[in-house]
């Protein structure tokens, strides 16, 4: 049975050739001696069946072998002169290696040709990884791959491609086709035709792209170009970088011309200031240092730190100037803004253009929101939009609308058409057409008003005028209105004048009234062409009211005046005032002429004298002092304190004479009284008729009670009444009856009865005589009547 290797005996050395050793050979165990498996092992040339005669079956470290199979190594491969590996290669450098391939060349020291065909590498330390006549021939140059590469520059490298040279000290190509690393420490990533030529230089693909200043970059693109010291240029079309720190990102035949300069992108753009920026667009320039123009097109950032945003042929000029976007913009001024729209203009310091279309801001730190057409030159002031507005005050602001202006300092316009506020603090709200001129004037809305006076203010309606002495006067609405003095004011209506010399004048409203001339602190409530001309007067409404006197008062009515002092109406029509205090309360064509006079109403009543009073009726008149009629018509009352109650055609002409009523009376007589009745006189002084008809006193103290056609003729005459009695004597008296006569003779007399003629004096008279309760004793007193035992007897006294 056999054995395992392991249980077999230990060997013995030394080895004399001839032991036996077994070795399975066919699929079967044979032996042969250990000399036969060394000549083998040693490179002997042995006849095989079957194969090629002189067949050296293994390697000899005696001779140069040559191998005809494939041939692997499970360890360490080492040797001490130059590897040559291939056909038609040439490796007469000192240690050169020559790894494998064709035709290939390694003349330098320590070079090495890894592969391919045709390569060369023939400075010290040179190597070629592959590819197709390739030539590194810098020192340390290195080619890795690719086909008609040259690396020339000492320590230069050429990755791959075709056709590339890295001929600058330390150069590098990693790939592409015909591109060239020329400057110490350039490379050129890949891409076709590019060259990066200055020291530390980077061109990383595209076609035709440059890298030509120091430490710059090109990273792809098309005729590209990064000229300056450490710019770049990342891709794009015919983009070149000329100063240092210059960076294109990409686009299209971009230009940086300025020191740390960029254009990020787009089209046909120049960056020439220092480090100015363009972010994109089309044929936009940033020339100026700090320049900024972010995209857009024909756009131009020429101030010191200008920016535009974007839009179309804007121009940033001025220092610290923003223009936004838009079209045809134009940033002139240091630190202006516009954000955008169409041919705005900001070129004042510090101006600012929001936006909307024309729009000139020519003023320092002035505002223009939007709109069209709008125009400023004053210092901080604001047009919010609108069009054709403009602001030439300082501070003065508009808040839009059209051709409105605001030319006062720290004027404002709201909105409105056609305004315009030229008064330092003026204001215009709205509307269309107004005009403020005065200072801290002020027009909420309406149009064609005009606010001329310092503070003064117009509130709305059409074609008001606050003139230029209207301090402070106020226009509150309706139309036509007009303030002329300080402090007037005229709250609507239409047509109403507070034109007073002196102002403080007010009109609330109606229609064509007005306050002229002498007028101080007067008012009109409204009403129709009422007109005053005095201080302090009042004027309610009504219509063609007129107040001429200082301090009056009307009410209301129709065509009615006061042509005096503290004089009053309450209302009617015509009536009219000429006495100063006078007072006509109401009715129609009634006067009060005299000085305190007072009509209450009525119709044509006429008090002519101070302090008159007629209370209503009609056709009443007063030319007394102190007379009054209370109703009634047609009377009169002239006498001085004389009074006219009522009724009609009566007089009281005496001085206070009373004409209680009644009809056709007189009193003519100072003091003297008719109650009522018709056709009565009291012609004379301190007389009296109570009423009755056709009664006459003619004696001073006379007295006619009533009746008709009684007449007391006499001093202290008294008719109690009756018809036709006649009293001439003095204190004679009639009680009734009628055509009783107390003739002048017959003084202290009386008559009781019908149809008597007194015929003595100290008598009474009477027709019949009835005695009731008559003594009948003897009473002691003078001049009593007894009966003595039925005869009538006259007491003596005794």
């Amino acid at each position: 049975m056999g054995k395992k290797i392991s249980q077999l005996n230990a060997n013995e050395l030394p080895y004399d050739g001839h032991e036996l050793v077994a070795i399975v050979e066919a699929g079967e165990t044979r032996g042969g001696t250990l000399s036969s498996f060394m000549n083998y092992l040693t490179g002997g040339v042995y006849d095989a069946a079957g194969a090629t005669p002189g067949v050296q079956p293994i390697a000899s470290p005696l001779k140069n072998n040559f191998f005809i199979t494939t041939q692997s190594i499970a360890g360490d491969l080492s040797g001490t002169g130059r590897l040559i590996i291939g056909t038609s290669q040439s490796a007469a450098g000192t240690l050169a290696t020559i790894a494998g391939g064709t035709g290939s060349t390694a003349s330098g020291n320590c070079s090495i040709v890894a592969g391919g065909q045709t390569n060369t590498a023939s400075d010290s330390f040179t190597v070629v990884g592959g590819g197709k006549s390739n030539t590194a021939s810098g020192y340390n140059a290195t080619i890795a791959g690719g086909c008609n590469g040259t690396s020339s520059g000492n320590y230069a490298t050429v990755a791959g491609g075709e056709s590339n040279t890295a001929s600058g000290t330390g150069a590098s190509i990693l790939g592409g086709v015909k591109n060239r690393a020329v400057g110490c420490c350039a490379s050129v990533v890949g891409g076709c035709y590019n060259i990066s030529s200055g020291c530390l230089s980077i061109a990383t693909g595209g076609w035709a792209v440059s890298a030509t200043g120091h430490e710059s970059f090109a990273g792809g693109g098309h005729l590209n170009g990064a000229c300056g010291s450490h710019s770049t240029v990342v891709g794009g079309l015919s983009n070149v970088a000329t100063a240092s720190n210059a960076f294109i990102g990409g686009g299209g035949q971009n230009a940086v011309h300025g020191l740390s300069a960029a254009a990020v992108g787009g089209r046909l753009n120049i960056a020439s200031g220092t480090t100015s920026f363009i972010g994109g667009g089309d044929s936009n320039k940033a020339t100026a240092a700090c320049s900024v123009i972010v995209g857009g097109r024909s756009n131009i950032s020429s101030g010191l730190s200008a920016f535009v945003g974007g839009g179309t042929s804007n121009v940033a000029s001025g220092q610290g100037t923003v223009v936004g976007g838009g079209y045809s913009n134009a940033s002139i001024g240091n630190n202006t803004y516009i954000g955008g729209g169409w041919n705005n203009c900001a070129s004042g310091t510090c101006a600012l253009v929001g936006g909307g279309c024309g729009n000139a801001n020519s003023g320092i730190a002035m505002v223009i929101v939007g709109g069209c057409d709008n125009s400023g030159d004053g210092n901080t002031a604001f047009i919010g939009g609108g069009k054709s507005n403009s602001t030439g005050g300082d501070c003065a602001a508009i808040g839009g609308g059209q051709s409105n202006s605001a030319s006062g300092c720290q004027s404002f316009i709201g909105g409105g058409y056609d305004n315009s506020s030229t008064g330092a603090w003026g204001t215009v709200a709205g509307g269309g057409g107004n005009v403020v001129t005065g200072a801290c004037g002020t027009i909420v809305g309406g149009s064609g008003s005009c606010a001329c006076a310092i503070g003064s203010f117009i509130g709305g309606g059409g074609h008001h005028r606050a003139s230029s002495t209207a301090a402070h006067g106020t226009i509150a609405g309706g139309l036509s209105g007009c303030v002329s003095y300080c402090g007037d004011f005229v709250g609507g209506g239409i047509n109403n004048r507070a034109s007073g010399c002196y102002g403080c004048n007010i009109i609330v409203g109606g229609h064509n009234n007005s306050l002229t001339y002498s007028a101080s602190g007067s008012f009109i409530g409204g009403g129709q062409s009422n007109t005053t001309t005095c201080a302090g007067t009042f004027l309610g409404g009504g219509s063609q009211n007129e107040v001429k006197g200082e301090y009056g008062s009307l009410a209301g009515g129709d065509r009615n005046a006061i042509c005096a002092n503290f004089g009053f109406i309450g209302g009617g029509q015509e009536n009219l005032i000429k006495g100063a205090h006078g007072v006509a309360a109401g009715g129609c064509k009634n006067c009060a002429c005299g000085a305190h006079s007072v009509v209450g109403g009525g119709y044509t009543n006429i008090n002519t004298a101070a302090c008159g009073a007629v209370g209503g009726g009609a056709l009443n008149c007063t030319q007394g002092e102190y007379d009054t009629i209370a109703g009634g018509y047609c009377n009169l009352a002239k006498g001085g304190g004389s009074t006219v109650g009522g009724g009609y055609s009566s007089c009281a002409c005496g001085c206070a004479s009373v004409v209680g009523g009644g009809c056709q009376s007189c009193a003519n007589g100072n003091y003297s009284t008719v109650a009522g009745g018709c056709l009565n006189s009291a012609t004379c002084d301190n007389t009296f008729i109570g009423g009755g008809g056709r009664n006459i006193t003619y004696g001073q103290f006379g007295a006619v009670i009533g009746g008709y056609n009684n007449c007391a003729c006499a001093t202290y005459a008294v008719v109690g009444n009756g018809n036709v009695n006649r009293i001439v004597a003095s204190y004679g008296f009639i009680g009734s009856g009628h055509n009783n006569t107390l003739s002048a003779a017959h003084a202290h007399s009386s008559i009781l009865g019908t149809g008597i003629t007194a015929v003595s004096a100290n008598m009474l008279h009477t027709a019949m005589l009835y005695l009731s309760g008559i003594p009948t004793a003897d009473p002691a007193v003078d001049g009593v009547v007894w009966n003595s035992c039925g005869t009538l007897k006259i007491s003596t006294g005794n």
